[in-house]
């Protein structure tokens, strides 16, 4: 593992994260346009958990990365108090054990804030990302191939997006009044296209009226 500063970052890391990510809110369409892979993962607050962890580390092994670059999005100064905090990193996949799924490596400390605040994980290429939102989803894009074999290993991942749609909609419906779903088509237009997001939608219909 080694941390990256604010101007490292910029000249080492950013540009990757660009060709996934155009910008850092979940909600405002971030994905790149060369990224026509993506999905939706749901539940997935700050980060994935094993079989989710083995998936990341096989798809990424087949595109040819070694390990990932990993940035916190939302730099909330109330947790995240230090100017010189560290918000960026690369984790290789030897250490992504020890590091992101026991949290037992003798650097987690330097990064504990990761798992608190809304981050994003990234390939090294360019070739893929899951950007993490505090509402409990991920977004997840890359190349075909990557996908594909994330898809491979998590035979009900296409499920997910259906238990996130089935939530924030219930959540409406009991809470008509103080929930607002309006970002919910566009974000699944984005994700999945016009036509694949209309057919999602189409038992939700109600919801939205």
């Amino acid at each position: 593992m080694h941390f990256l500063t604010e101007k490292q970052y910029k000249k080492e890391a950013e540009r990757y994260l660009r060709q996934i990510f155009v910008n850092d809110d979940a909600l405002k369409q971030p994905f790149s346009d060369n990224i026509t892979e993506r999905r939706i993962i749901y539940y997935s607050k700050y980060g994935i958990e094993p079989p989710l962890t083995d998936a990341l580390i096989l798809a990424a092994n087949s595109v040819g990365d070694r390990g990932f670059y990993w940035s916190v999005l939302w730099r909330d100064r109330s947790i995240n108090q230090k100017i010189d905090e560290i918000n960026h990193c690369y984790i290789s996949f030897s250490e992504f054990v020890s590091v992101y799924v026991e949290q037992k490596h003798e650097l987690f400390q330097n990064i504990q804030h990761f798992f608190i605040l809304e981050n994003v994980i990234y390939s090294p290429q360019g070739k893929w990302g899951m950007m993490f939102h505090h509402e409990g989803f991920c977004l997840l894009g890359g190349t075909c191939e990557f996908v594909k074999n994330f898809e491979n290993f998590i035979p009900n991942l296409e499920q997910q997006v259906y238990d996130f749609i089935n939530y924030f909609c219930s959540l409406k419906l009991r809470y008509p009044d103080t929930v607002t779903i309006d970002w919910l088509p566009i974000l699944l237009i984005h994700v999945y296209g016009q036509e694949k997001a209309k057919k999602m939608l189409e038992t939700k219909r109600k919801v939205f009226e």
